[in-house]
């Protein structure tokens, strides 16, 4: 059995749009549930499927504090002229959060999970990039709320 709490949703470049969910999961035949946070990338055509990616509990403690860093590095770097940089974390399961800059343009990007196909990535903004920390907090907040372990 699985429990789904939606936590907030993104809208990116393009027409893409990113759905946070909370999720409790009741393994069968297991007293212990476990706990974590899927980020789903909506289709925005008729040739592209849905893409999701999952993080554990503490992957959501790690994703704060990486977004933290690399909102503070994109900070620092604006307005600098660099021929290229690219910051990002990367989960367990190869979901990809963070920006690059070449010259002084700054974007961000995430990639839901290690699929390296088009459907699996959100092109998007520093300024959501701070969106999607906070709502990865709230996302903590409810996960302990409801029994889980930091």
């Amino acid at each position: 059995m699985r429990e789904f709490y939606d936590e907030g949703t993104l809208r990116g470049n393009y027409g893409a749009k990113l759905n946070i969910k909370a999720l409790v999961v009741y393994p069968f035949g297991s007293l212990e549930k476990l706990y974590g946070m899927v980020v789903i990338r909506k289709a925005i055509s008729d040739y592209e499927s849905d893409q999701l990616g999952y993080l554990d509990i503490d992957e959501i403690t790690f994703l704060i504090g990486a977004l933290g860093k690399i909102i503070d590095n994109s900070k620092e770097m604006s307005g600098q002229k660099c021929d290229y940089t690219e910051i990002y974390y990367v989960t367990r399961s190869g979901a990809k959060f963070g920006f690059f800059q070449e010259g002084i343009k700054q974007d961000a990007f995430i990639r839901v999970n290690a699929l390296e196909i088009q459907s699996n990535f959100f092109p998007t903004t520093i300024s959501q990039l701070t969106e999607l920390r906070e709502i990865a907090m709230k996302a903590k907040e409810k996960l302990i709320s409801l029994g889980a372990k930091e």
